[in-house]
Formats: C-alpha cells, sequence, structure tokens
C-alpha cells in the first residue's frame, strides 16, 4: 500500500518544482522589466533628453531638414537628435518585448504625439537620406501608432485611468479626478 503513495508523492513533488519554477521566470521577467523601467526613468533624467523635449516643444514648423538646421542653434539640433533617439531606443525596448508599450505611453505618449506633428516626415527623411534608410525605424513606428489614437479614445482611456489613480492619492476625495 505505501508504495502505491510513493509514485504519487514523487509525481506531486515534480509538478509543485515545475511550477515553481515557471513562477520563478514570470517573477525574472517583470524584474528585469522593472529595472530596464528604472533605467529608462534615469536616462529621461539626464539633462540632454530633458532639453530635447524643451527644444521639441519650441521648435518652429519646417518642412526639410536644411530648413531646419539654418534656422535652429546647433545645440537645438543636437538636443532633438537626442531625444528622438532616446524614444527609438524606448520603441525598440517595446518591439522587443523587455517594456509594455502602456508602460512607455503613460509617460511619454506626448512626446511621441508632438514628434510626429513637428518631425514627420520631413525630418526622418532627412536623417535617412544622411545615412541609412531604416533610421529611428521604431520612433517612427510608435509616432504613428501613437498619432492614429483620436482624441475620443484618449478620454475614454484618461477617463478610466484617473479614479484609479486619485483613489490612492489619500488627499484626494474617491469619487475621481478633482474638479
Amino acid at each position: 500500500m505505501a508504495s502505491g503513495w510513493i509514485p504519487f508523492i514523487s509525481l506531486l513533488i515534480a509538478v509543485s518544482a515545475v511550477c515553481l519554477t515557471l513562477w520563478q521566470n514570470v517573477l525574472q521577467r517583470r524584474a528585469a522589466q522593472a529595472q530596464v523601467f528604472l533605467h529608462m526613468l534615469d536616462q529621461f533624467k539626464s539633462d540632454e533628453v530633458f532639453k530635447g523635449s524643451l527644444s521639441l516643444i519650441r521648435v518652429a514648423p519646417y518642412d526639410s531638414l536644411d530648413a531646419f538646421e539654418a534656422g535652429e542653434t546647433e545645440d537645438t539640433q543636437e538636443q532633438i537628435y537626442y531625444l528622438v533617439d532616446f524614444l527609438n531606443d524606448l520603441a525598440r525596448l517595446v518591439w522587443s518585448g523587455y517594456v509594455p508599450r502602456q508602460s512607455v505611453w503613460d509617460l511619454y505618449f506626448m512626446h511621441y504625439r508632438i514628434a510626429h506633428e513637428k518631425l514627420i516626415p520631413w525630418w526622418l527623411e532627412g536623417q535617412r537620406q544622411r545615412s541609412y534608410p531604416q533610421k529611428f525605424i521604431a520612433f517612427e513606428e510608435m509616432c504613428l501608432q501613437v498619432a492614429a489614437i483620436t482624441q475620443q479614445e484618449m478620454d475614454a482611456y484618461d477617463a478610466k485611468q484617473y479614479p484609479n489613480y486619485y483613489r490612492n492619492q489619500r488627499h484626494l476625495p474617491a469619487t475621481g479626478a478633482p474638479t
């Protein structure tokens, strides 16, 4: 009778070990995503990316890279280039599955939207003519995805998210966004 229980118990132990191993893999993936995400935040705090964000907001509308280079200072050009490079790196991390797209959008959605309005297509075309045809391809794809989102979709997402955010703020009412 006891010999019948030994294979059953061994099977339970083996199944438990497999389940624990799979769970450990999930936890390791989450830890790697958190580490990448924290690195992203640290890099954004660097002066180059922050200044690039401000330069992108202030840049005048242009039709070509040559006009942009003639009309903007070299510092502004470098700051915007560094910002686009940073946003391209983030988009590649999303494509590779290291960071969820929504996590990037929660922080940088408006960067991609403004970049789409102010830099695409003329800035990218100019950069690609000087370098290689696939330059900043992940950045372009992310900008196009963000631009495809309508104002109604953004409002619906915000309405869904704000109550969750504000409910966690103890000094604010639990009914949603402050008035």
